[in-house]
Parts: C-alpha cells; sequence; structure tokens
C-alpha cells in the first residue's frame, strides 16, 4: 500500500488522535519506549465495491452562520420535499417514510430549522450541475460521495459556511 492513494471516509478523526498519541509518547518516553503507538487498526476497502456504505454524520450548523437568501439558492438544485411534523415521534416516523426514497436518491439530505417543525428533504435534480461548486481536489469517486457534495457544494459552496469548526459540529 506503500505507493497507493488512499481516502480516509471515516475514521479521519481515530488517525488523528492516533498520530497525535504517537507524537506525544515520542517526545515524552523517545521512539523505541511506545513503538507500538507508531501503529493504527485500519480497514481498506475499495469505494467501487457494491455493498460499501457510509453512514450519516449528522451536522448541526450553528443558528445565524446561514443568511436566509442563502438557503433559498438550494431550490434552484435539489428539489424540496416539505415533511411537516407535531413531535420527535412524527418525525421519527416522517423519516422513516422516506427512507426508501432517500436511498434510491442517495445525493440527498434533510434539514431540520430550530424552532420550526418541518423536516425539509432536498434531493438533487442533476448532480453536473453541483460539481461546479466543489472545488477540493479529488478522484472522481470522491466528488460523487454525498459527503463530498454535502460539505463542499452544499455547505461551503451554496450555503458559504467557511468556518466548519466555529459554524458546525457533529452528532
Amino acid at each position: 500500500m506503500r505507493f497507493k492513494k488512499i481516502l480516509i471516509a471515516d475514521g479521519h478523526h481515530r488517525y488523528e488522535v492516533s498520530r497525535l498519541f504517537y507524537e506525544e509518547m515520542k517526545k515524552k518516553f523517545g521512539p523505541a519506549v511506545f513503538s507500538g503507538s507508531a501503529y493504527t487498526m485500519l480497514y481498506f476497502t475499495n469505494m467501487e465495491e457494491d455493498g460499501l456504505s457510509i453512514l450519516p454524520t449528522h451536522r448541526l450548523v450553528k443558528k445565524g452562520s446561514i443568511m436566509p437568501a442563502r438557503l433559498e439558492r438550494l431550490n434552484k438544485f435539489f428539489k424540496v420535499i416539505f415533511c411537516p411534523y407535531k413531535n420527535k415521534a412524527f418525525l421519527k416516523k416522517a423519516m422513516a417514510g422516506l427512507t426508501s426514497a432517500l436511498n434510491e436518491n442517495k445525493l440527498s439530505f434533510g434539514f431540520v430549522q430550530t424552532g420550526e417543525k418541518v423536516l425539509k428533504v432536498f434531493i438533487l435534480k442533476d448532480k453536473s450541475l453541483i460539481k461546479n461548486f466543489i472545488r477540493e481536489k479529488a478522484s472522481l469517486c470522491q466528488k460523487n460521495l454525498a459527503v463530498t457534495i454535502l460539505d463542499e457544494a452544499v455547505l461551503k459552496g451554496l450555503l458559504g459556511i467557511t468556518d466548519f469548526e466555529k459554524n458546525i459540529s457533529y452528532s
């Protein structure tokens, strides 16, 4: 694998923590004492394989970090389905009812705004339109990942969120 290019689609935080742990142990005790800390467990798989599933990580966008006019820009690129709900139980039921539609349209995401009782589901109309917003240098496979489209095209490109550490947390 030494000369292969890899994409860390999941586990990048574990990788970063293990790298920092190794650096800390090396400084504190020298490289020979904790030589095992130079290793971390990985699992490699082919991105093209059927059955590979990358589960969503929910992004919590800080209130006020998106201008309302920017939210309107999404309508040009996404079909929007509105699912009103009364409480969390109704929200879970609405989400379960949309599961098959979302599985068919992998490039989709849900949006719930604080204070509103409406789940908005955004389904990408045409992948070629959104690619212009992906500025990250990446392989075609990586550019087609839903997470890349969400982070690069939607959050950064369309909604203009540039400082993820300040404006986004993950659940």
